[in-house]
């Protein structure tokens, strides 16, 4: 395994095992050790400290400058983020960006899973920059006041190296004391005992935690292995729909199309009837369905066509509205049945991924739980960090 590994090193660009090692080092210096240990911070000006701070407010700014810094700091240079002609970023047809950006930015990603640290799923992954940093679709502002920041003439290294620094600290305040992700012994995923792990988490009183969380995270990795350019996102499990602007606690899109909901519960399905019947009425936007996962005890046609009838609005043609209702944990099952060992895996690795980011601040022990049951039955190798996410 450690000649297969070294292997990929040497096929990969120089520079972006320079960059994803920096990125390691700092996050997990910071992140692994107490922070009255880190030493004083570098000082800046106050237009520097002001931009730190509108980065670090946002995760997908902050995550994006901290790997075009580090970038820079591979290069030992401050690098031209703006104008194309400068020679820094990539020349046309391909997108004004700096080569390697996707991959150090998705490698920050599993550094700071690692850590429990909440973070976009790789910040430069996004179709928002395709056309550069400067990105007019973008929603946020502060990335492109790093990036001309950075691109100024007068700009020295020293000035990136103390941002990279900054906010690699902001990042590892964020750390929370969850367990690490154990080594995921993929052999090990025969769906019997992935089908044991599953019902043994969802029977954890994890405040509807598990349900949602381990349903968007099978059907995330189903569409991802489909191929279809689909993609599942999910919420807050303690935000509501309205709050969230969402229509489902699951959403599938295909670039902004929205295609499927979910309405997710660890109750019985008919608790979720009025939310379905709202989504089909308000969101025109909505291509095929709306799906309810839940206890499915007693799903017939016939009752759900009674209850959608008895909480639609007069003069609604209840017939026509379309409503799956499917049992939850049947569900789940049936879809890690039908993917490979090494996607079940994945499933596993988002499963805690979501865990962490939406409950390691307020509910930690639904972490625990996940780690304690992965290593109780035998999923994993060992207790130690599953290092870069390989399984």
């Amino acid at each position: 395994m450690e000649g297969a590994e070294e292997a990929v090193a040497e096929a990969e660009p120089r520079r972006n095992v320079l960059v994803k090692a920096r990125l390691r080092d700092a996050i997990d210096g910071y992140a692994g050790t107490p922070q009255e240990t880190w030493g004083q911070p570098p000082e800046v000006d106050t237009a520097t400290a002001d931009l730190v701070a509108a980065l670090s407010a946002k995760e997908a700014c902050r995550e994006g400058a901290l790997v075009l810094a580090a970038i820079a700091l591979a290069e030992k240079r401050p690098l031209n983020l703006v104008d194309v002609s400068a020679g820094d970023l990539q020349q046309p047809p391909r997108a004004p960006r700096l080569a390697g950006d996707r991959t150090c930015s998705e490698e920050l990603s599993r550094v700071l899973t690692k850590h429990g640290i909440p973070h976009t799923k790789g910040a430069l992954q996004s179709s928002t920059y395709r056309s550069g940093y400067q990105a007019a679709q973008a929603k946020a502002p502060e990335l492109n006041q790093y990036v001309t920041w950075a691109s100024e003439p007068a700009r020295t290294l020293g000035e990136i190296e103390a941002v990279f620094d900054l906010l690699a600290r902001r990042l590892a305040e964020e750390a929370m004391r969850v367990p690490p992700l154990p080594k995921i012994n993929r052999h090990a995923l025969t769906h019997p005992r992935v089908a044991k792990l599953v019902d043994t988490l969802l029977a954890f009183p994890s405040k509807g935690a598990f349900q949602q969380y381990l349903f968007a995270a099978t059907l995330s990795v189903e569409l991802d292995a489909t191929g279809t350019g689909r993609r599942a996102t999910t919420k807050d499990v303690f935000g509501t729909d309205r709050a969230a602007k969402t229509a489902g606690d699951v959403e599938v899109r295909k670039g902004q199309a929205l295609h499927e909901a979910y309405e997710i519960s660890a109750e019985n399905w008919r608790k979720k009837i009025g939310q379905a019947l709202e989504v089909v009425q308000n969101r025109d936007e909505l291509e095929d369905k709306i799906t309810i996962a839940a206890d499915a005890t007693g799903a017939t046609g016939e009752a759900i066509l009674a209850e959608l009838s008895r909480e639609a609005p007069a003069g609604v043609q209840v017939d026509r509205l379309d409503v799956v209702v499917v049992d939850l944990a049947d569900t789940v099952k049936a879809k890690l049945g039908g993917l490979a060992k090494g996607d079940r895996a994945e499933v596993i690795q988002k499963l805690y991924q979501l865990l962490v980011t939406y409950c390691g601040g307020n509910n930690p022990k639904v972490v625990e739980q996940l780690v304690e049951q992965l290593v109780t039955l035998e999923l994993a190798d060992e207790p130690g960090p599953d290092e870069l996410g390989q399984v």
